[in-house]
């Protein structure tokens, strides 16, 4: 039996098909319904993951849970929202994982992220590389690491630490980008665009997650595409395999950096810390140790993985857009804010 938390986000709802489709007995947990996975007989637990008494009644309830797989986190960090956001994203994995070792769970995996190395402009970075988070959601994920870590004695932990995350049906900036090139609209790089940063596939993640849960060790992984392109290439690469007629222009990241971070501080921007660092400087984890010790491949390159994406956008264009809503949710389509305005000058 596997438990999956923030299984109607992205990587949770694919983790949970793959789970169905192998025949897997499987718990789904959040706080939204999973509409994704509907077709399947899923058992599913609408519950918010900070409500600490109502997720132990699912360990009760459910007895020989084999793995869990903690998918479930707060994106946005705000003033307003602080308090919900520390609980989400550190005390519900010191619970979660105090459940675990309470109901004798032997396999914990958990979904961080390459936010905890922080803002570098480097390549092939090793698990082992000092970690200097600068954004709150950086620091919620190491210090989550690191309440896992102290209870690897008692549990099998693997920590898997992937880049951004691309893979069909996720949406959030990406319907932005997708949108300007369906457009044929000018597409506009921060800098040159020839920095190169690493991507994943998401059902190349969820496989991973999925093979760990039987690695019956405890370990930490970087995870992504081997040798990236530069987002330049990339984009090129997509732009011409759709047919668009659009053209990459560059504007200068001395002056357009200071004004995404203004925009983004009064609300006007979906671009937050981490994109600021991704979209001017180069970075990648360096992938040997999950290659030899769980036999992992990415399956898709950068160039393939985002033209699966814009297929599938393209495809379920008008369903996407009557069904999501505006937001800075991955599952959702992208804000465009301030962005509205590079469209009109396209």
């Amino acid at each position: 039996m596997h438990l999956v938390t923030g299984s109607s986000g992205y990587v949770g709802s694919v983790i949970v098909k793959k789970l169905l489709e192998s025949n897997k007995k499987v718990i789904a947990i959040d706080s939204c319904k999973d509409k994704k996975n509907s077709k399947y007989s899923v058992d599913t637990t609408q519950l918010d993951i900070t409500d600490f008494e109502k997720l132990e009644q699912v360990f009760i309830k459910n007895k020989n849970i084999n793995c869990i797989y903690h998918c479930a986190a707060q994106l946005n960090y705000s003033k307003r929202n602080s308090d919900y956001f520390e609980k989400v994203n550190v005390e519900a994995t010191n619970i979660l994982s105090n459940l675990a070792i309470k109901y004798n769970v032997p396999n914990f995996v958990y979904l961080s992220s390459n936010c905890v190395y922080g803002k570098l402009n480097s390549l092939d970075i090793p698990e082992d590389f000092p970690l200097k988070p600068f954004e709150e959601y950086g620091d919620s994920k190491l210090r989550s690491e690191k309440i896992l870590l102290s209870k690897k004695d008692k549990l099998n932990v693997v920590i898997f630490r992937p880049p951004t995350i691309i893979g069909e049906g996720r949406l959030g900036i990406l319907s932005v980008v997708f949108d300007f090139i369906k457009d044929s609209k000018k597409l506009f790089l921060v800098g040159s665009g020839n920095n190169k940063y690493q991507f994943v596939y998401g059902d190349d993640l969820a496989s991973a997650c999925i093979t760990a849960s039987s690695y019956n060790k405890s370990n930490i992984f970087n995870i992504g595409s081997t040798e990236p392109c530069s987002l330049r290439e990339t984009f090129d690469f997509l732009i011409k395999k759709s047919g668009s007629k659009t053209e990459i222009y560059s504007l200068p990241s001395k002056i357009i950096i200071p004004l995404m971070k203004f925009f983004f501080k009064i609300g006007l921007s979906p671009l937050g810390p981490y994109q600021y660092n991704m979209i001017i400087n180069s970075f990648s984890g360096k992938t040997d140790l999950i290659s030899k010790e769980l036999n992992w491949k990415p399956t898709k390159n950068n160039n393939e993985m985002l033209f699966s994406a814009y297929e599938y956008y393209i495809k379920n264009y008008n369903d996407i857009h009557s069904n999501s809503k505006r937001g800075r949710g991955n599952s959702n389509i992208g804000r465009e804010g301030i962005i509205k305005i590079l469209k009109w000058l396209s």
